[in-house]
């Protein structure tokens, strides 16, 4: 039948088709390249998926890799060299340094690392072994090692320098030590040098801050000071964060009247806030009898005449809320002074510094002598509140009292603020 005939044509066109479809789709998936260096499998990079390398570059394991010189993948993939040896040209090789050779020799017939120049198994040359009785010396075969050698089991070796033969054959040195003029000694890095078997650095020890040469006497630098630390060898004041260094005193130039901002920089009358000088407002407070309470009043006679009574006076701040005191100045007078030693004050019991008495008065003399000062230490002033000035005279100090003049003030307490 008509159809029957149809159906035999068209059956092995489609057959063919399909093979051609068939190989189509084969040629269409992605490439894996053909490995290009020693060892390389298109099995390996099928495993590891479709990577693309370049060059003379092998798949292994999904990577990209030169099996010519990597140690892990040494000629073919998964290939790994042993201990100290490296992948050159697609085989693992003995790398050898010190000026030490490559000698196939080894026990097992392993390769091992010889001193052509000093070896006499290898003298000269990997396979030159010297006859029983020989040295190698500088890769010849001697009799006798050269001056200013020593053979120590058929190799000719400077004890004064040899760290295996250390002043004589056999005696090695502890690692970290040197083999100098045939002793063993520490041994420090450039830079670094040796105070007490110890490497130090001169430039930041310290202990040893500025040392030389064989740090002794002069040459072992400076112990830095408590509070000090060695920077570029040489001891330097370190301070706490926030402070400076002025002229050897740590201090805050925030707020230092006599280093205000930056060292050297005075507030004359006036004080310094965040780092600037600022004008002071001021006030005087009027001491009379009733701001005394100790000597006041007490005549000077016979061994009456020798006092150091201490006297504090008191009075009531009244400088308005959030005021800073910048300096407290404090006037007293009195009757006669027969010393000019300074007295000492606190302020509220903290220590503000000497009571300046004029010097040159004579006993007897009589009249008002004022004695003043600007308390060193205000810190302690109390805004808004009660103050105690104690004064206390030296103590062969004469006093007479103290003495009002002509306004009937016994003194006056200056105080600067802003």
């Amino acid at each position: 039948m008509p159809s029957s005939r149809w159906r035999i044509l068209i059956a092995p066109f489609v057959v063919a088709l399909g093979g051609a479809a068939l190989a189509a789709c084969g040629s269409s998936s992605s490439p894996t390249q053909q490995p290009s260096g020693q060892g390389g499998s298109t099995a390996d990079a099928a495993a590891d998926g479709p990577v693309t390398c370049q060059g003379s570059e092998t798949a292994c394991q999904g990577t990209c890799t030169d099996t010519s010189t990597d140690p892990s993948n040494c000629g073919t993939c998964g290939k790994t060299c042993g201990a100290g040896e490296i992948c050159a040209a697609g085989a693992c090789a003995l790398a050898c340094y010190g000026g030490t050779s490559v000698c196939g020799s080894g026990d097992g017939g392993a390769a091992i690392c010889a001193d052509l120049q000093h070896d006499p198994a290898h003298c000269g040359t990997c396979d030159t072994a010297c006859e029983a009785g020989l040295v190698c010396a500088n890769g010849t075969c001697a009799v006798d090692c050269p001056q200013g050698s020593t053979n120590c089991g058929g190799v000719c070796v400077d004890t004064n320098t040899d760290n295996a033969h250390c002043g004589d054959c056999g005696t090695a040195c502890e690692p970290g030590q040197a083999c100098s003029n045939g002793t063993c000694a520490l041994s420090c890095q450039q830079g670094l040098v040796k105070c007490n078997g110890t490497c130090v650095d001169p430039k930041t020890s310290n202990a040893f801050c500025g040392a030389t040469t064989d740090c002794q006497g002069a040459n072992a630098g400076t112990a830095c000071a408590a509070g000090q630390v060695c920077s570029n060898g040489a001891c330097g004041l370190t301070c706490q964060q926030g402070l400076t260094n002025c002229n050897g005193t740590c201090t805050n130039v925030t707020f230092d009247p006599n280093n205000c901002g930056s060292c050297g920089v005075i507030c004359t009358d006036s004080a310094c806030s965040n780092k600037q000088c600022i004008p002071l407002f001021s006030v005087t407070y009027n001491l009379v009898a009733a701001n005394f309470t100790g000597s006041y009043g007490s005549a000077c006679g016979g061994p009456d005449c020798t006092k150091s009574k201490p006297e504090t006076i008191s009075w009531t701040d009244t400088l308005p809320a959030g005021a800073v005191v910048g300096a407290v100045r404090v006037k007293l007078n009195w009757n006669e002074n027969c010393n000019g030693a300074p007295g000492s004050t606190t302020l509220n019991g903290v220590a503000s510094g000497p009571m300046s008495n004029p010097a040159g008065c004579t006993c007897g003399g009589g009249g008002i002598i004022p004695g003043t000062t600007k308390l060193t230490n205000a810190s302690s002033y109390v805004v808004g509140g009660a103050n105690h000035l104690v004064y206390t005279p030296p103590a062969d100090l004469g006093l007479e009292g103290w003495a009002a003049d002509g306004s009937g003030s016994l003194g006056t307490v200056t105080v600067q603020y802003f």
